[in-house]
């Protein structure tokens, strides 16, 4: 009897076996998660280290190690620095802009449909406005590139690390843009041409810099540079020299690989916010603005890993990818196939990798554009010499290309047509359909059907101005 009363005294109550189990259990979980989260960890830090290995630049730090030194005295982004506030000045007061030649983000000159003629005073008036400053961006002439330094701070995300001088390159590059219009309705080609370097000049500022959203201000600043040199070329015609001059700028151009570098820092930043979500600096609430997905408050540091470890394996795809147009488009379209198939585990991946399709497109359709006006500035060398038009791109192969550039949509030889003022050579475009050599705006929409440039025979060249009354007089 007094041993019963002995074993009931040291059996446990219930609630505290239950206890006990859940605390083993939880204390074996946390040891399991804890050795996972190792794992995960170890899986990252070997894959980030074999990257290296490579020369893979994984940070912001790494990047800029990589970036070529400029001295200060030939760093055109300097430069656009020193004028920055006077050139958002012009962006701001756009009142002054609404009748000139080029509106800022408007109406571009269109030399094959004529300039209305009420267009060039004002723009002449607008341009002597800010002659001093148009001065200064001549020194651009000899600095065929440049460099923005990093931030010291850290930047909260990529973007804030180019945006202070997005602006003002755009309106440098607008600016000359305008000064090479009235250059050419003054039928100053050559000047015009001067234009063209600095434009390409100001775009080049941006070259090493690893932000997409800069690398898209740079893509239009050359679209539109592009757009100049078919405007001369329907104007009237350029010195072999300066055609020369010229066809290397575009070859230095098409070489640059500047995409490469944006890709680069997309992976960078996506490195950065994975460590901060991992440490506790960045929450899931702080990504999305508000809640995580599925009201999540947090994200286990082992998920985060294994998040990091796939992002960052889907973005080098679009680094290595970065110098074929054709692969870049593949690249791009696989991520975002396999990032809509990922499991809801891969939070991370999902929230913080964009979409890059569009950027990627409108960078091989520069790349296209760039291609066509190499290919039309040789067949004006090709005129010039032989005096006549080439019949076909084969023609200019080996003394004025190297070979028939290549579509870089389809991966088939750039297209050329007759037409009955001169020829067309031609990308089809993203689209893959070849509406036969339709490259100017359409009515309905301020896109191309192809892609590329009109060079017209000599008799059908010059400047067409029209006698179209003001919009908005009665």
């Amino acid at each position: 009897m007094a041993m019963r009363d002995s074993d009931s005294k040291t059996r446990l109550p219930s609630w505290v076996k239950v206890a006990i189990v859940v605390v083993a259990f939880a204390v074996i979980a946390a040891v399991v998660l804890h050795l996972l989260t190792g794992a995960a960890t170890a899986r990252w830090e070997r894959y980030a280290a074999r990257l290296r290995s490579g020369g893979v630049p994984l940070t912001f730090d790494e990047i800029e190690a990589l970036r070529t030194e400029i001295p200060d005295e030939r760093n055109s982004a300097l430069v656009i620095e020193r004028l920055s506030d006077r050139l958002d000045g012009i962006r701001k007061n756009r009142w002054d802009t609404d009748r000139v030649v080029l509106v800022f983000g408007r109406d571009d000159p269109d030399f094959f449909k004529g300039i209305p003629r009420y267009h060039i005073e004002p723009s002449r008036e607008f341009l002597e406005q800010h002659r001093e400053l148009l001065d200064e961006l001549s020194v651009l002439h000899d600095m065929p590139t440049g460099r923005f330094e990093f931030p010291d701070e850290p930047a909260d995300n990529v973007l804030s690390m180019i945006i202070p001088y997005l602006s003002s390159i755009r309106t440098a590059a607008k600016l000359e843009h305008l000064d090479g219009a009235l250059k050419l309705v003054e039928g100053d080609l050559e000047g015009a041409a001067e234009t063209v370097r600095l434009q390409f000049h100001i775009a080049a500022t941006l070259d090493e810099h690893p932000t997409v959203i800069g690398r898209l201000v740079q893509i239009s600043v050359e679209a539109l540079t592009a757009q100049v040199m078919e405007n001369i070329l329907r104007v009237g015609e350029l010195e072999e020299r300066t055609l020369a001059e010229l066809m290397d700028i575009v070859d230095t151009r098409l070489a640059a690989g500047t995409m490469r570098w944006a890709f680069l820092g997309e992976r960078a930043w996506f490195v950065r916010a994975c460590n901060e979500v991992a440490s506790g600096d960045l929450s899931l609430a702080e990504i999305s603005g508000g809640g995580g997905p599925g009201g999540l408050p947090y994200i286990p540091e082992l998920l985060v890993r294994e998040n990091q470890m796939r992002g960052v394996e889907m973005l080098t795809w679009l680094v290595e990818a970065a110098d074929d147009p054709d692969a870049m488009i593949k690249a791009t379209k696989r991520m975002n196939r396999e990032a809509s198939a990922l499991p809801v585990t891969q939070v991370l991946v999902k929230m913080l990798l964009p979409s890059l399709s569009r950027a990627a497109i409108l960078n091989v359709r520069l790349h296209a554009q760039l291609t066509c006006t190499r290919a039309a500035l040789a067949a004006e060398q090709f005129r010039l010499i032989e005096g006549r038009m080439p019949v076909s791109l084969n023609e200019l192969v080996p003394n004025y290309l190297d070979k028939v550039p290549t579509d870089p949509f389809e991966g088939q030889p750039m297209r050329f047509a007759l037409t009955d003022k001169g020829i067309v050579i031609y990308s089809i475009g993203e689209d893959l359909i070849d509406d036969g050599g339709f490259v100017g705006r359409q009515e309905t929409r301020p896109y191309y059907r192809d892609n590329g440039i009109r060079l017209f025979k000599p008799e059908h060249r010059g400047l067409l101005l029209t006698d179209e009354p003001r919009p908005d007089d009665d």
